[in-house]
């Protein structure tokens, strides 16, 4: 028999656990008693006031292999074997995981093998988490008894756990009954009387209020050992006789009826309720919500937003360690993730331990690290990393904000012994707020500027808060091409793949110049122009005309509209040739270009015009306007439509191609370019169609071997 006694703090359950136990014991059978409370005094009478080490004790201090049973169960007054859970320090870590760690290793050491015939756990009733709540589990408690005074909270209490014991509900009721312990307040027996009968459970034991528990605890013992033929040791003998008749199948469990908030009210002010207890569920029923549809399900792409993203971005440092702090296998499944985005190159060494990915780390937090908190755990690998590097970062995953580690402190402790070394903590569940987590990455290194440095006149530099695109494009390439005729040259951005040296002498930068005009790319535009770092307000440009109307605006801006008409010229050529180039290969064809983004498709559709002489239709999906000059698109702003016109169409090439449209048979679908920057960016696109349709339209491989 298995029973678990719960109750609000401080209403009595250890004293009765402990002297049912004992009652239970000398009635000829062999008990286990575990208390499930942090504070560790569940068995303290039992024991004569003897310390016990408890289960979560051993744990911390013994590893796994060195572990035994009898490091944490002793055996207390009648031979009833006694087990302390124990806890975590206050604040700190999580209690409810505790339960479930005491659970496991328990199971691991063999306690089912100890012989018994009764555990009894005693478990904390105002916490109502689900580690408290695992002992009145169907597979840990045969029997569930509720202490309860008839006091307000006591009963709130009390009304709770007979809510939780609901979600363990099977088909044999398992609450034996209500035990009432006494405080000697007006009216009180009137309340619980009353509890008793609008819930539907009865009160099976009257604990009365007796100067004799004192004298006991003062004596460190039981009321039952020291005073074994009082009236009070009596009533606990009833107690445990009666448990023995239910798991007999001589009297009944109980399915009770929690109160309603209104109805708990209710009792408090007018000391009656009105019927029984009126309490459902609010968990959803089952199949009442239609499910998504397999779309629905989609790969999300996550970068930007929580720790992925900005363990990405802080990745970005490349002679700055990021220690993602958080479960095992929460960063073995970030530091995948971010090599599937990232180029090897990023990597030392791509086949590494879990836990390390280039300059990334984790702390790799186990279930006692939940338990107990991981800050220590934390300071440790700080302390390692602050001997080699004057700039850390920490990104904070969930579960250290479940369990409250006291991150803060750890890094006080490493800034105080390594006084050269600086940790910026990012927390990156903000994300769940709205705050983008790498936003807060980029702010935390912006502040690495040097702001005495001065302007060197000549270094221009991209601004991207993500660098996902330019950086794996030309983009810097065909920038340093425009800016090369006005003197200027190309140098490293923010954020690309740098060094702590290279933000430092960001403050040297003549400008930076947004690679998209995003509210992301604007927040980082005010940062630095608060440090004195010069940035455009116009971002670069996308594609032939808007790259050869940026040209013309740099002449103005550097002074020499000279310089810039004789860069549009050469564009102008460049741009035209390629177009005479492809001319052949496109003319006649279909095209589309589908994404919900069309200010930054615009370039495409200009460049498949000016090759197709407006001689064709391009659908385009989109929200954005789109220009007078090109009188042979057709925008489409309903996705549907767009689906049964390209049905109707059937272009040659779609390029965007999400899924609906890859599914339309025959069609040819490209992603996206990557290079997006003024006319060679139109000219790339132009001959990668073009190679595209020509590979389409004469597959050489057909005539290999053939005479």
């Amino acid at each position: 028999m298995e029973i678990a006694v719960y109750g609000k703090g401080g209403i009595g359950k250890s004293t009765i656990s402990s002297n049912l136990s004992y009652a239970l014991a000398m009635g000829h059978r062999k008990v286990i008693q575990i208390g499930c409370d942090p504070k560790q005094d569940s068995c303290r009478a039992l024991l004569k006031g003897r310390h016990l080490d408890s289960v979560l004790d051993v744990v911390r201090a013994v590893p796994p292999s060195g572990r035994r049973l009898d490091q944490m169960m002793a055996t207390g007054s009648a031979g009833v074997r006694c087990i302390e859970a124990g806890g975590p320090e206050p604040g700190i870590g999580c209690a409810g995981k505790g339960i479930l760690t005491m659970f496991q290793t328990l199971e691991r050491l063999g306690l089912a093998e100890v012989e018994h015939d009764v555990i009894l756990y005693d478990v904390l009733g105002d916490v109502v988490c689900g580690g408290f709540a695992v002992p009145m589990r169907p597979d840990h408690s045969d029997l569930v008894l509720i202490v309860t005074s008839g006091e307000f909270m006591s009963l709130y209490a009390a009304n709770n756990i007979m809510r939780g014991l609901l979600n363990f509900e099977t088909d044999r009721p398992r609450l034996a009954g209500i035990v009432f312990n006494s405080r000697g307040s007006p009216r009180e027996e009137v309340a619980v009387e009353e509890f008793s009968r609008a819930t539907g459970v009865p009160v099976i034991a009257r604990i009365p209020r007796s100067p004799l528990f004192s004298r006991a605890e003062e004596g460190r013992c039981t009321l039952c050992e020291m005073f074994p033929d009082s009236c009070e040791a009596g009533v606990f003998s009833m107690l445990a006789e009666h448990l023995v008749s239910v798991e007999r199948g001589l009297r009944p469990c109980h399915r009770p009826m929690p109160l309603a908030d209104s109805q708990l009210d209710q009792l408090v002010s007018e000391g009656c309720v009105a019927g029984n207890g009126e309490y459902t569920s609010r968990s959803p029923i089952v199949g009442s919500i239609r499910p998504p549809s397999f779309e629905a399900f989609a790969p999300v792409r996550r970068i930007g937003m929580g720790p992925v993203g900005a363990a990405l971005t802080a990745g970005r440092l490349m002679d700055v360690p990021v220690v993602i702090h958080g479960s095992r296998t929460c960063g073995y499944s970030m530091l995948n993730e971010i090599r599937e985005m990232r180029l090897e190159h990023l990597f030392a060494d791509p086949d590494a331990r879990v836990g390390s990915g280039g300059n990334r780390l984790c702390t790799d937090m186990r279930d006692v690290d939940a338990v107990f908190g991981g800050a220590g755990k934390l300071g440790s690998i700080l302390d390692e990393l602050a001997r080699d590097h004057g700039f850390i970062l920490v990104i904070l995953t969930c579960l250290v904000n479940m369990i409250g580690d006291d991150v803060d402190r750890a890094v006080r402790d490493i800034e105080v012994r390594h006084p050269r070394t600086r940790v910026a903590v990012i927390n990156a569940n903000e994300a769940m707020n709205g705050v983008d987590a790498h936003m807060v990455v980029l702010k935390a290194i912006a502040g690495l500027i040097d702001t005495s440095l001065t302007s060197d006149g000549h270094t221009v530099r991209i601004l991207d808060d993500n660098f996902l695109v330019t950086e794996r494009g030309r983009d810097h390439e065909i920038l340093a091409e425009l800016m090369g005729p006005f003197g200027k040259t190309v140098g490293t951005g923010f954020l690309q793949d740098c060094t702590l040296d290279d933000v430092r002498r960001l403050g040297t930068s003549y400008m930076f110049f947004k690679a998209e005009d995003t509210p992301d790319n604007e927040e980082l535009a005010r940062i630095l122009r608060e440090k004195g770092v010069r940035v455009a307000k116009r971002p670069l440009p996308r594609g032939y005309r808007e790259g050869r109307e940026w040209v013309l605006h740099m002449g103005r801006m550097f002074e020499q509209p000279f310089v810039a008409a004789d860069v549009a010229e050469r564009m102008g050529e460049v741009y035209r040739s390629a177009l005479d180039e492809v001319v052949p290969f496109i003319r006649g064809r279909r095209f589309a270009i589908v994404d919900d983004r069309s200010e930054s498709t615009r370039w495409m559709e200009e460049a498949l015009m000016d090759a197709l002489a407006g001689e064709v239709v391009v659908h385009v999906l989109g929200k954005g306007p789109v220009g007078d000059h090109l009188g042979a698109v057709r925008q489409h702003t309903n996705h549907l439509e767009m689906v049964r016109a390209l049905a109707d169409d059937h272009p040659d090439l779609v390029v965007g191609s999400p899924r609906s449209i890859r599914r339309i048979e025959g069609i040819t679908c490209e992603p996206f370019p990557t290079t997006t920057l003024a006319h060679r960016a139109s000219i790339l696109f132009l001959r990668r169609v073009g190679n595209l349709l020509r590979t389409a339209s004469e597959p050489g491989w057909k005539s290999w071997g053939i005479e």
